[in-house]
Formats: C-alpha cells, sequence, structure tokens
C-alpha cells in the first residue's frame, strides 16, 4: 500500500480554502491508500493529523509537530517511507512551483501540476504574455507594481470602465476588485497590493464566464471535461471570494451549462491551444469569457482548483462520467 503525504492549509492567502478542500478529498479519497495528513499551520509549522478531519478544524486537534527527513535516497514522516506527495495547498508555496521544485529535487512523484506548469501558470502576467506572443486572446490589461503610481485617468481611457484590479499571484478573487468609479480606484490598487508585490488591472469583459477542467496524464493525453460550468454573478457583482465561499452568494453556478456546437467547437479549440503553448501537465481548470461574437478570451488558469464541496473541477469530471473517487485516483496514479 503507498504511503501519500497529504499537505493542506499553507502560510497562503488561500488557507482557509485549502482546509475545505481537504476536507472534501479526504471524505473521497480511495482507502486502498494510506493517506497521511498534515496540516502546514500559518506561520508555517507542521502537525500530523488524521483521515477524520472536520470541516471546523481546530488547531488544537492535531499532534505535536512533525518534520521530514531524508536518507538513503528516501523522504521519511518521523520514519515513515512517503511514496507520493499530495499538496492540496493552494497559492503561495503550493501552487507556485515551490513544493513541486521540493519534489523533483527528492525524487519524489507529486499529485497535481508539475514544477513546470506550476510556476508558468502562477504569474498571471507571465501566462499571458506566453499566450499572446501564440496568439490567444485574453483580457486586454496593465501590469503595475508598488514602485508605480498608476493614474485613474490614463488606465480608465486605455481599459474603458470597469475594469479589475487582481494581485498577478494569488487565487479565489483574494484581493480582487471591481472598479467602475474614480473613488474605488486607489482603494483598489492597495488591496491588490497587499497581496502581491504585482499587479494587473484588466478590462472587464462583457460574455459568458466558463470553466472547464482537465488533467494532463504523464505522456501528455488529455483528459477534458464534456461539462462546461458558466458562472452568473448579479449584475453589480463579480465571482469575489465571499460569491465563491460564503453562504448567502447570490452568485449562479451551472456546471452542465449549454452551448451551440459552434461555440463549443471554439471553446475547446481554445482549451487545446492553451495547452498547446504551455504544455500543462496534471490538474488545471480553465476559464475563459464567450462574448457575443463568439470570441474565447481566456481569463485564468489554475492549477490546483478548489476541491471543496461546491467547486466546480471535480464537479466538471463528475458530469463527465468520472466520480470525485475516481478523479483521485487518476490524479496519485499520473503522479510525477
Amino acid at each position: 500500500m503507498k504511503n501519500i503525504l497529504f499537505l493542506f492549509g499553507g502560510q497562503s492567502n488561500e488557507h482557509t480554502v485549502s482546509i475545505q478542500s481537504a476536507y472534501s478529498v479526504l471524505q473521497n479519497i480511495p482507502k486502498s491508500y494510506s493517506v497521511i495528513p498534515v496540516y502546514i499551520s500559518t506561520d508555517g509549522y507542521w502537525y500530523k493529523s488524521n483521515s477524520n478531519l472536520s470541516i471546523n478544524y481546530d488547531v488544537s486537534h492535531f499532534n505535536i509537530p512533525t518534520e521530514l527527513t531524508y536518507t538513503e535516497g528516501r523522504v521519511l514522516l518521523d520514519g515513515e517511507t512517503i511514496d507520493i506527495l499530495f499538496p492540496l495547498i493552494h497559492g503561495q508555496n503550493g501552487e507556485d512551483g515551490t513544493i513541486q521544485g521540493f519534489a523533483r529535487i527528492y525524487n519524489l512523484p507529486i499529485v497535481g501540476p508539475d514544477f513546470n506548469t506550476a510556476f508558468i501558470t502562477y504569474d498571471k502576467d507571465i501566462t499571458k504574455n506566453l499566450l499572446e506572443k501564440a496568439g490567444i486572446q485574453t483580457a486586454p490589461y496593465v501590469t503595475i507594481n508598488s514602485n508605480m503610481i498608476p493614474v485613474f485617468e490614463s488606465i480608465s481611457y486605455q481599459l474603458g470602465l470597469p475594469f479589475f484590479i487582481k494581485p498577478a499571484r494569488s487565487g479565489s478573487s483574494v484581493g480582487v476588485s471591481k472598479v467602475a468609479h474614480k473613488e474605488q480606484f486607489l482603494p483598489a490598487v492597495e488591496l491588490a497590493l497587499n497581496e502581491d508585490s504585482k499587479v494587473l488591472i484588466e478590462q472587464g469583459m462583457v460574455g459568458r464566464e466558463i470553466e472547464i477542467a482537465v488533467f494532463i496524464k504523464k505522456n501528455g493525453d488529455r483528459i477534458i471535461s464534456s461539462s462546461i460550468a458558466e458562472v452568473k454573478p448579479d449584475t453589480d457583482k463579480f465571482y469575489s471570494f465571499d460569491e465563491k465561499y460564503l453562504s448567502g452568494s447570490s452568485t449562479q453556478v451551472n456546471s452542465n451549462a449549454s452551448f451551440s456546437d459552434i461555440e463549443k467547437g471554439e471553446i475547446y479549440n481554445t482549451v487545446n491551444q492553451v495547452l498547446d503553448v504551455l504544455d500543462l501537465r496534471g490538474t488545471a481548470r480553465i476559464d475563459c469569457f464567450l462574448l457575443a461574437d463568439g470570441r474565447v478570451i481566456l481569463n485564468e488558469i489554475n492549477t490546483i482548483p478548489g476541491f471543496t464541496a461546491i467547486s466546480m473541477y471535480p464537479k466538471l469530471f463528475e458530469n463527465s462520467g468520472i466520480s470525485f473517487s475516481e478523479l483521485l485516483t487518476l490524479m496519485i496514479e499520473e503522479s510525477s
């Protein structure tokens, strides 16, 4: 039986989302694997947990801090050999190539994106540049950093209103704002810069907001969900962190939305182009906009998407005939 080191929590601004994702995964992971859950606190300490993790987690339930060691070509946790690493850490240190690089150094198979996939896609600015050079459309944008003083009039002239301000390296819509008036501008910039030193200001897209789940095997074979999700926020809102995860959300999410054959063709063609250009491996959720004129505009790529009870990634595969447990088995067996 393979020993799987399952990491969750972490030091990013998506810590609580990781906890919710971990709870759902531990409820669905096949019993044929020996899972060793380890919670990483916001200050970086590692604690052994158990597979009966509660959705309302409490650090006091975890054991004393634990640590990894490496000896004779093996990665050990408290003396027990680790065969596979399964990090369900969103954002910093989980989705940015850090933990993937660690696994590569120690020749430890890892579940989810490989190093190249994680590193390239974590920075939205880098991702956009690579895709646009290959002729794949993304939302027009301006990049700023903490040393710049952006001017509202200049940006609104270039991008129009409304526009969105977001950290270049973050997820779950943390630090994202919709700006429709000048008074909202500087507070939104400050909010995003609190999360990252590099910030994207993107033109607001008017169209259908869609999501597709993909899994790319080690040999490059692709499994793409036959189901396409559509996100419909209220007119005055957007798909913010609160709308994604908190009760009382007014956003409608259809995990099996209807599209014409022509629209589906354009959507899947764009998804495959993205996979070709970036040479992705492992897990990814591709988010796009379908405009009224039929164009598909790439929004974002999430390589460790949410696995909560309401997350689209497992739901899209369930709609495509792959159960949550089957999806986790696929991810584990294709670890590299």
